[in-house]
This record gives C-alpha cells, sequence and structure tokens, in this order.
C-alpha cells in the first residue's frame, strides 16, 4: 500500500495551530477530523481562520476578566455589598448546572460579597428583591440578545406586579456578541461584557470575501446530520440566529450561538464525530 504523501501547508495550518494554542494541545484528532471535513483549500482556510480567532476563555483570562468585572461593578456603577444584588438569569427549572450560575460563582470569589448578594435564579431574584436595590441580571453569554431581553422583560413585570420601586438595573456578561451589545446600549440599558465579539464570518471580511466564506460553512454544514436527539441542524446553522459566534469557557457548554460545525456531534448517515468542543442537547 503506497504511503500518503503529507502536504507541509495542510500540516502547517492543523499542527501549527495546536502549538500556538494551549487549549487545542490535547484536541489534535478532533482538529484533524475537522480539516478533513473541508475539500477546498479555502475550506480549510476559514477553518484556520475561525480558530484563530476564537476566544477561548482559560483560567488565565479568568482571572483578568473578573478583576475587569470587579472593577466595573464597583468603581464604575458603584454598587456595593450594601446596596447591590448579583442575579443569576438561570430558570428555576432548570435541573443542570447554568454557565450564569457558574460564572457568579467566579465573580463572589472576586467581589467578596456574601452569599445574600447573589441569587442563583432570575425566578428567585425577581421575588426576593427590595425597593432601593442595584439589581445586576448575570448571563455568562449573550448572543442574539432574545435570551436576555425576554429575562429583562420578566422581571420588570414582576417588579411592577409587587410594586417594588427604585430598582436600578445593570447587565452583565462575560462575552456578548456586537450587535446585541450596541442594541441594549442603544435601548438605554446598562450594560458591561468583558469580551464583545464580532460575527466569525460576516465581521471580519469584505462583501466579496464573505460571499466564498459563507457558501464554504454552507457546504460543511451541510456534511453535518440534520438532526440529533430531536434537535434540527437548521435552528444552529451558522449558531443560533447565526450569531456566528466564536467564543467558549472552559469547563462550560460551549454556547449554540458557535458555528455548529465546531461541536455538532453526528455527520449524515449518523456517523459519530470527534468535535473540538462538546455541548449536551
Amino acid at each position: 500500500m503506497q504511503a500518503q504523501k503529507i502536504d507541509y501547508k495542510t500540516y502547517y495550518k492543523v499542527f501549527g495551530l495546536s502549538r500556538k494554542y494551549t487549549w487545542l494541545g490535547k484536541k489534535d484528532v478532533p482538529l484533524v477530523e475537522l480539516f478533513n471535513l473541508c475539500d477546498s483549500v479555502s475550506q480549510q482556510d476559514l477553518i484556520h481562520f475561525l480558530i484563530e480567532n476564537f476566544t477561548y476563555v482559560d483560567e488565565e483570562k479568568i482571572d483578568i476578566m473578573t478583576k475587569d468585572i470587579n472593577n466595573q461593578i464597583s468603581k464604575i456603577w458603584r454598587c456595593s455589598e450594601s446596596d447591590s444584588i448579583l442575579i443569576s438569569i438561570a430558570d428555576d427549572t432548570k435541573n443542570e448546572v447554568d454557565g450564569s450560575q457558574y460564572g457568579a460563582q467566579l465573580l463572589k470569589n472576586q467581589l467578596g460579597w456574601g452569599e445574600k448578594n447573589f441569587i442563583s435564579s432570575i425566578g428567585k431574584g425577581a421575588y426576593l428583591i427590595k425597593d432601593n436595590t442595584n439589581a445586576i441580571l448575570f448571563d455568562d453569554f449573550i448572543g442574539s440578545g432574545k435570551t436576555i431581553e425576554n429575562k429583562i422583560a420578566y422581571f420588570k413585570k414582576t417588579l411592577e406586579g409587587r410594586k417594588i420601586k427604585n430598582v436600578k438595573l445593570f447587565i452583565l456578561s462575560f462575552g456578548c456578541m456586537s450587535a446585541t451589545y450596541n442594541k441594549l446600549i442603544n435601548k438605554n440599558y446598562s450594560i458591561y461584557s468583558h469580551f464583545v465579539l464580532l460575527k466569525g464570518i460576516s465581521d471580519n471580511f469584505s462583501k466579496i470575501k464573505r460571499i466564498q466564506q459563507i457558501s464554504d460553512m454552507i457546504f460543511l454544514e451541510k456534511k453535518l446530520a440534520d438532526t440529533y436527539k430531536h434537535h434540527n441542524l437548521s435552528t444552529f446553522n451558522f449558531g443560533y440566529k447565526r450569531s456566528e459566534a466564536l467564543f467558549s469557557f472552559t469547563e462550560l457548554n460551549i454556547p449554540n450561538n458557535v458555528f455548529p460545525i465546531f461541536w455538532w456531534p453526528m455527520l449524515k448517515g449518523q456517523k459519530e464525530r470527534k468535535t473540538i468542543f462538546k455541548r449536551a442537547l
């Protein structure tokens, strides 16, 4: 059997990435599988570019990020332990650990506030908050903005029903898509995110180049299974609501706003694939 030659440029694209980014160090197999889905140099170049522009929050970045957010909360927003609560936007009905709850634990350690200043779900927060309080609604990642806006609407309606007055509202996240961030600012929300993220393709290429890159991603996504565990891939094309996100937080489910090529676990024909990131569905 004749040995297959290894192309130097392809080798550099793949293993140059794993050398450069420590978070890829143990993911050589899924990285190779991802590149092997590509049928053209253009598709390989797209995958290479997207990984190069991925925001991966590791332990070092967590420390920098939480210190930055502490400064925002304490010095810029002037929220203190005596007059503020931080509310994870998790639903009360969820049994699994939510990213907003995990992130709140990290912030608790940095802020040094007591247990009473952290509420684990939006439902509890809306019914426990009192008059004359700063309410910080927290989510680890804000993609299309649909979830956070629904939670804000619920929170405000509940406070109105309880006749709670003089609550100052702040929105906080570790990562937020740029378009959503600007939309929330334009709606006069006080919002802060340590990472404000561009769309992986649409915000990074000229119009002509973008047409090719979109075509390449459509081609790659067509290789994925149409359904998985009663979920339709079409819901997540280019990431949920076409967010085109490139964001992952160590130890947490990757957001469904990320291109599914990085986390959708099944190929056409119900063939399992090894993925760089994991997401429970």
